[in-house]
């Protein structure tokens, strides 16, 4: 190792002191430029022509779509569906109506059976190679009316087949599919694959979904062999892509339509915007809040890309995967390159650390110490955006969304990104006092080095943001830790310039992911923030004019502030409801009444209903997942998920004392019970006597059910050691529901039947939900009756557990 002094590069002349900043500034400039120019278009107004998408004609349909919640099996569902029809219609298509019954299995919530009510609509091609589908679902989730989420998408394609009708049909048939049961497991999508007997003539697939409501409409996921279709999507207006956050989102659980086309190995490319994840799912999904730019660019890519793929030859076979990127444009290059691509630009940075070596600057030791303190400053990054994601959630433990952020998660995710920085710098000038700079900044481009090689090998759709940037910046560091340049000051200016801006403008604009404040966006948020510092740490004295100390001190204040502000927007107001939940259950069995809700603690709202006897509870013992009378299930099944009908609370629940309603209780009836060599098989039928659209099974964790049906329709979901399953568009006569289990003694299942809306008590007044708050998001009981029968098949059945 060697000391700074001893291996700075050549003084400055003191004309050029002012250069550093000025070059910082700019470069901060441009980040934000770039952050900016990748954001929506601008709304083309409803006067403007015929064959042009406008969003101002398309916000119509999302104002008559997006009234109230519209959940699969609700009332507002139909209504949905018949406007979407008409709407169709009026356009001169004759669109079919799917209606199938479909099973669906999940990680994390019970098996899922349905009816659900697909439309789809056909625009014929003149001489049609293949059909080019565009989907977006229809539904809503109960907590909210879907404005952007999807009743935007919906919209955006209706807009588009306005659009394609104004002029003669493509060569290749479009088809439009709006499906039905999206939100509660991809329930249309699944059933359209099922029977839709033109599955085979589809060449792409376009799926338009939206977890945001504002921002860029990005191509989030695509197919394999996709070159083809990229080439496709650069030839838009406005492309949003990089095939990084398309490898990210495939790891990550999230699901759309899209998943479902997949597996059935068709190709396509999925779009969604992702700003405003706090009023995902929520009553704050709703017109006002949406973005009508943001519905502009989904419609911006459906009418270019179906005129596009909608005049090919979609019968040619592709192959190969393409790296891209958006810079203005949207640049692409075959994958197979991603890996040479790696090994030039690590025998470029090997070249460049040799020579520094051999001029003395950059001996092997001081390297080697110089690479580990980045490693060194790569864990402190992520310790510090943990500690900060911790103490937002410890802090702000009770103004925590169910979506894992608070309303004042920007604030935070700026804090972390400041305190990050700030602690960067004052470790690098500490350190600096023991490795001189040549060797810091060499060792970190060698790490970053490594890390774009391994990204060229086994993550090729991710290797653009580090190899670039290490290829422009080994050639600066060469240039400037050699004296290639000379004594001139300049010349470190544009060896700074040459080596910062291809990182700026390709990693800088990553940071504006952890905007929303979720841990995982966060922990992403400050990787990228600690790999843009490595290339900057040959250059933070000309940056900083050798004031780190000073810059380190206000970005640290900076953080502190953001973080108190952070604090203050968490807090609940009419402009940020609190989420809460409150459900009714009545227990048949006992004639007993109880209020719940899987809040922590009840708010002003739901206070009314827990003023005396209020107690902690279980949804699994709620739904009759938990039953002490039999014997215990293995340990792993007690955290089986899929037990659970809400993940909210882990499934803890709250709940008071509540009159008692007169109100039928659901029935069953045994029409066959047969064991063979250990196995046993029931056929119930099971009804609603009051006619409710939702019934929920459930049969205890001790009970290992190895296949379920219902009217014959299975979701192939295996041995599940305890069995949860909710039935959605029950008719009045019910259903007959058939399971095999292993136990081979009487076991009870618990029925549930679920209505909309609390009981009307004589012996209460409910008020209703204030400004301030708002029904939880994904919970699908909220502000519902359910009443809960149990049975004992094979037992005297004359009354409930006889």
């Amino acid at each position: 190792m060697s000391p700074e002094s001893s291996a700075s590069p050549p003084a400055r002349q003191p004309q050029a002191l002012s250069s550093g900043p000025i070059v910082l500034i700019l470069l901060i400039v441009l980040a934000f430029a770039i952050a900016q120019k990748d954001g929506p278009p601008p709304v083309v107004g409803s006067t403007a022509p015929s064959s042009r998408f406008s969003a101002a004609r398309a916000m119509r349909d999302v104002r008559a779509i997006a009234k109230s919640p519209h959940p699969l099996a609700s009332a507002a569902d139909a209504k949905v569906h018949d406007y979407l029809v008409n709407r169709l219609k009026e356009f001169g298509l004759a669109p079919e109506i799917e209606t199938a019954i479909v099973a669906a299995k999940s990680r994390v919530g019970p098996e899922t059976f349905a009816t659900v009510h697909n439309i789809i609509a056909k625009l014929p091609g003149a001489a049609s190679t293949g059909a080019v589908m565009m989907v977006a679902h229809y539904d809503s989730v109960p907590s909210g009316p879907g404005a952007a989420d999807d009743a935007s998408s919906v919209a955006a394609l209706l807009e588009t087949v306005r659009a394609l009708r104004t002029a003669p049909p493509l060569r290749n048939d479009i088809i439009v599919l709006l499906t039905d049961g999206e939100e509660l497991g991809l329930l249309g999508a699944r059933a359209f694959v099922e029977n839709y007997s033109g599955l085979r003539g589809i060449r792409v697939v376009l799926n338009f979904d939206m977890r945001g409501d504002y921002g860029p409409v990005l191509m989030l996921q695509t197919s394999p062999d996709n070159t083809w279709m990229i080439r496709a999507l650069a030839k838009t207006r406005y492309p949003r892509a990089n095939s990084l956050a398309a490898s990210i989102y495939k790891r990550m659980p999230n699901e759309s339509d899209f998943s479902v086309f997949l597996h059935r190995d068709l190709a396509g490319m999925n779009f969604a915007a992702i700003r405003g994840l706090v009023r995902y799912h929520t009553r704050l999904d709703n017109v006002t809040n949406l973005d009508p730019r943001s519905v502009q660019n989904q419609g911006s890519y459906a009418l270019a890309l179906a005129r596009d793929f909608g005049a090919m030859d979609l019968r040619a076979a592709h192959r190969g995967d393409s790296v891209f990127f958006t810079l203005g444009r949207l640049f692409h290059y075959p994958a197979g390159l991603a890996l040479p691509l790696a090994i030039i630009t690590a025998l470029i940075v090997i070249g460049a650390l040799t020579a520094g070596n051999r001029l003395g600057r950059m001996p092997p030791l001081g390297l080697t110490f110089g690479a580990l303190i980045f490693i060194g400053a790569l864990v402190i990054a992520i310790i510090e955006g943990e500690i900060v994601s911790a103490l937002m959630r410890w802090i702000c433990a009770a103004e925590m969304l169910p979506s894992g952020t608070t309303y004042g998660g920007f604030w935070f995710a700026l804090a972390s990104t400041f305190i990050v920085i700030a602690s960067l710098l004052a470790f690098y000038l500490w350190m600096r006092r023991y490795v001189s700079r040549a060797n810091l900044g060499g060792g970190a481009l060698a790490i970053l080095a490594i890390i774009a090689l391994v990204a060229g090998a086994d993550f090729l759709s991710g290797s653009y943001l580090i190899a670039w940037p290490v290829l422009f910046a080994a050639f600066a560091i060469h240039y400037r830790w050699t004296r290639l340049g000379g004594d001139d000051p300049l010349f470190s200016i544009f060896a700074a310039l040459a080596a910062l801006i291809p990182c700026t403008i390709l990693i800088a604009p990553g940071l504006f992911t952890n905007a929303e404040g979720t841990r995982g966006a966060m922990l992403l948020g400050v990787i990228m923030i600690a790999l843009l510092f490595g290339f900057y740490i040959p250059y933070t004295d000309l940056l900083t004019e050798r004031h780190e100390r000073s810059v380190s001190v206000v970005l640290a204040i900076a953080a502190v502030l953001c973080f108190l502000g952070g604090i203050g927007a968490s807090q609940f107001s009419k402009a940020h409801p609190r989420p809460d939940s409150i459900f009714y259950l009545l227990d048949s069995d006992s004639g007993k009444a109880t209020w719940e809700s899987l809040d922590r603690a009840p708010d002003p709202f739901t206070a009314q209903f827990f003023q005396n006897h209020v107690r902690r509870g279980s949804l699994a013992i709620v739904t009759g997942m938990s039953e002490p009378a039999l014997k215990e299930a293995p340990l792993q099944a007690k955290f089986n998920h899929a037990a659970l009908f809400s993940s909210l609370s882990d499934g803890a629940t709250i709940e008071g004392d509540a009159p008692a309603a007169e109100l039928a209780p659901p029935t069953l009836e045994v029409i066959g019970d047969t064991s063979t060599a250990g196995l046993r098989t029931l056929r119930l039928h099971i009804a609603s006597a009051r006619g409710a659209p939702i019934i929920w099974i459930a049969i205890p964790r001790a009970v290992t059910v190895l296949s379920s049906s219902i009217d014959d329709k299975s979701s192939d979901a295996g041995p599940i050691p305890g069995y949860t399953a909710w039935v959605w568009g029950v008719s009045q006569a019910g259903f007959d529901f058939t399971l095999t289990t292993r136990y081979p003694d009487l076991f009870p299942v618990t029925i549930i039947d679920q209505t909309d809306g609390l009981p009307a008590l004589t012996a209460m007044k409910i008020h209703p939900r204030g400004p301030a708050q708002m029904p939880s998001p994904d919970l699908f009981f909220d502000s519902a009756t359910l009443v809960k029968r149990t049975f004992i098949p094979g037992a005297q059945m004359t009354t409930p557990n006889a």
